[in-house]
């Protein structure tokens, strides 16, 4: 009796098993995401501003080093910024370490500001690049876009509409104006932006901001 019981029992068993295997869903697990990542389509923008314009502001820190004029800066670099596909800003970096002395002062001959370096890495630079390669992105993005003879040092004020500044730059480089968008406010330049590849070719801005102004000022290097 007791066998015929311990049968049965193992019988149950071995069909609730069973059971269990046929309707059972599969968990499907989903890889983790890359907090450094801004998808496989997201480029890069190169954006310059004109010191000029930003040295006569006087809600400007005139203490910034782009203000020295014996130096004579036009376009300087503001920043490296990583965009997503649809061509928004990528979210801010998290906080990380600051960036060594030595690795300053070489990008001490792109941003030519200590305060700005340091503002850059923490924001947008350091969730994407690292303390290693950051120098070598800089090379490669400034030798991507040549800026125009007539705007190198110019002695007197420019007023040209902003699709002018971005054919002149389309015709040095090679490339589509659509690579390129100004940013103005008070009818003057802030920044010249370049949108480059992650492998850093020129490549169309798509839907980013333009500046709306018919015609925007450079003012005249110092």
């Amino acid at each position: 009796m007791q066998a015929a019981v311990r049968k049965r029992l193992c019988v149950l068993f071995c069909m609730v098993c069973i059971a269990g295997a046929m309707f059972a869903r599969p968990h499907k697990h989903k890889p983790k995401a890359d907090s450094g990542s801004s998808g496989t389509d997201a480029f890069y923008v190169l954006a310059m501003s004109w010191a000029p314009n930003y040295c006569d502001d006087p809600s400007k820190p005139h203490s910034s080093s782009e203000c020295d004029l014996s130096r004579h800066f036009g376009f300087i670099v503001h920043g490296l910024w990583t965009q997503d596909a649809s061509g928004h800003p990528a979210a801010d970096c998290a906080s990380s370490s600051p960036l060594s002395g030595a690795t300053v002062n070489q990008l001490m001959a792109f941003i030519p500001d200590r305060g700005l370096i340091a503002h850059e890495w923490q924001k947008h630079l350091s969730c994407h690049f690292t303390p290693q390669n950051v120098v070598a992105a800089f090379q490669q993005a400034t030798a991507a876009v040549k800026v125009p003879a007539a705007y190198k040092a110019p002695h007197s004020a420019i007023n040209v509409p902003p699709s002018r500044i971005e054919s002149d730059f389309a015709t040095a480089n090679g490339t589509q104006a659509g690579a390129y968008r100004t940013s103005c406010h008070a009818g003057k330049l802030v920044n010249f932006e370049a949108c480059l590849t992650t492998d850093f070719k020129a490549r169309n801005c798509g839907s980013m901001p333009e500046c709306p102004a018919g015609s925007i000022a450079l003012d005249a290097v110092h």
